[in-house]
């Protein structure tokens, strides 16, 4: 009986030590997808951004926008 208890608390500790690793792991891609997000809005912030758009849209569009 004592056995079972001492396994089932090893794996109870391996299993919580998992966890543990696992919550840091989505910490940090958390942080990786912000940073990235971040890094999206300043390209869609840039005029580099805007003027490639802008050259890209078709001629309809940018007749629709001057009216």
């Amino acid at each position: 009986m004592k056995e079972v208890v001492a396994e089932r608390d090893k794996a109870i500790d391996s299993l919580q030590a998992e966890m543990q690793a696992l919550r840091g792991d989505l910490g940090n891609v958390r942080e990786e997808l912000a940073k990235s997000a971040e890094q999206l809005q300043q390209v869609y912030d840039s005029h580099s951004y805007r003027i490639g758009n802008a050259l890209m849209a078709p001629l309809s569009i940018i007749k629709k926008r001057r009216r």
